[in-house]
């Protein structure tokens, strides 16, 4: 605590025992100027690591409720069971541009002989050759086991795929059974800009009957 000084000791221009000296008003200025911006630092990085939720737009809001009671939004998995659909239907047009689309720009897509395929670009090359050749007259079913919400934006997508119709298959790929190639698959989406992808495949072959 500062003192003032007596009124006569600043009349006659005597500086008082407790009046600040130079050293005392160097350190001030060295902790306004210091350690104030520190603090300030210190405090917004207290509050950005807090479990607070950022402020979401009502619907996302009561999304977010949801996942935290570890339910699905309803909205959600209907948005997903939409990317599945988009995906079966651009499967049975053979277009690889439309099939791409529905992945994330950096995907990273395991194919079921171990095979990785990274980025959208490559990922549709792939599929420009196999639409034209071993899997032109294809089939795919993609049936969904289950969603797992990690977030409101990201969610782990359980599937069954069931193939038919192909004139042949990858190398070192058997078939389940005679004319049925079945997989079970993963998916890791994200929700970008309100369009769900897919960021991470992975494939697993289910072994001959």
């Amino acid at each position: 605590m500062v003192r003032q000084q007596a009124p006569a000791a600043l009349a006659s221009g005597r500086t008082s025992r407790f009046a600040p000296s130079p050293f005392s008003h160097y350190l001030e200025v060295v902790m306004s100027r210091v350690f104030t911006p520190f603090i300030l630092l210190f405090a917004v990085l207290v509050a950005a690591c807090t479990d607070t939720p950022t402020t979401l737009p009502s619907a996302d809001a009561a999304e977010v409720s949801e996942v935290k009671m570890g339910k699905n939004p309803p909205g959600q998995v209907r948005h997903i069971e939409a990317l599945v659909s988009a995906l079966e239907a651009a499967w049975a047009a053979k277009d690889a541009a439309a099939y791409a689309a529905l992945y994330a720009e950096d995907v990273e897509f395991i194919g079921p002989t171990a095979g990785v395929i990274s980025g959208r670009d490559a990922l549709r090359a792939a599929h420009v050759f196999v639409f034209s050749t071993i899997f032109s007259q294809s089939t795919l079913d993609a049936e969904v086991r289950r969603i797992t919400f990690l977030t409101g934006t990201i969610a782990v997508v359980d599937l069954d795929y069931t193939q038919t119709g192909f004139s042949g298959l990858p190398p070192g790929l058997r078939a389940t059974e005679p004319g049925v190639v079945r997989h079970v698959v993963r998916w890791v989406v994200v929700k970008h800009r309100g369009e769900w992808l897919i960021l991470g495949q992975q494939m697993t072959p289910v072994p001959p009957l």
